[in-house]
C-alpha cells in the first residue's frame, strides 16, 4: 500500500469493495459531470447520508480537488491508454477512471 492509501479494502468474503472517500468523489463528480453540480457542494451532503466520518470526507474532497487541478494531466494520460479523446468517452465510467488514475499519477 504504496503511500498508506489503498483504493480497495476487502469485505469479509474476500470480494473488494470501493472506499466510502472513493465512493463519495465518485458521486460528486458523476453529478457535476452530469448536470453541473457543484461538486463541492456535493460532498457534504453525500458525505452526511453516507454517514461517514471526517476523515472519509476530507479524503473525498482531496480526491475531488485533485482531480481537477490536475485535470489535464490526468485526461492526457486516460487519453494515451484509449482509441477514443476523452471527450467522446462514457460519461458514466469516467469519474471512476479519473478518480484511478489520480490515485495512481499522485496519491501513490
Amino acid at each position: 500500500m504504496p503511500g498508506g492509501r489503498n483504493f480497495f479494502y476487502r469485505q469479509l468474503d474476500g470480494s473488494r469493495a470501493i472506499s466510502i472517500s472513493r465512493r463519495i468523489a465518485y458521486q460528486a463528480l458523476d453529478a457535476w459531470e452530469t448536470d453541473e453540480t457543484l461538486a463541492a457542494d456535493r460532498i457534504e451532503s453525500l458525505a452526511a447520508a453516507a454517514n461517514a466520518d471526517r476523515r472519509d470526507a476530507n479524503l473525498a474532497r482531496e480526491i475531488v480537488g485533485g482531480i481537477f487541478r490536475h485535470r489535464r494531466a490526468i485526461d492526457a494520460t486516460l487519453a494515451g491508454f484509449s482509441t477514443r479523446p476523452v471527450k467522446a468517452m462514457d460519461a458514466r465510467p469516467l469519474p471512476a477512471l479519473r478518480i484511478r488514475a489520480f490515485g495512481l499519477l499522485v496519491l501513490d
